[in-house]
């Protein structure tokens, strides 16, 4: 298990990170919490550039996230120009 910074940003409900081609599941649920992980409503982020903070098992989840920034407009549009997204 490794913690995690990720940068990425939020297309229809799902996080994509910047260095993934693909959406991950973000969940609230610690990895040692025996539920099953529901996943982390980011709505309120559509269209925005965000960071989340969480423990990476390897796979296409990371557990225990949190939003630990959001970038302003005008970095959200360079930062994604910069990464064709």
């Amino acid at each position: 298990m490794e913690k995690v910074e990720t940068l990425g940003f939020v297309r229809d409900g799902k996080f994509i990170p910047f260095d993934l081609s693909h959406s991950v599941k973000v969940t609230e649920t610690g990895i040692v919490e025996a539920t099953s992980p529901s996943e982390m409503n980011l709505s309120e982020y559509e269209g925005k550039v965000i960071m989340i903070s969480g423990e990476d098992d390897g796979g296409d989840i990371i557990y225990g996230a949190k939003v630990i920034d959001v970038a302003n407009p005008i970095l959200a549009v360079v930062v994604q120009r910069l990464f064709n997204k």
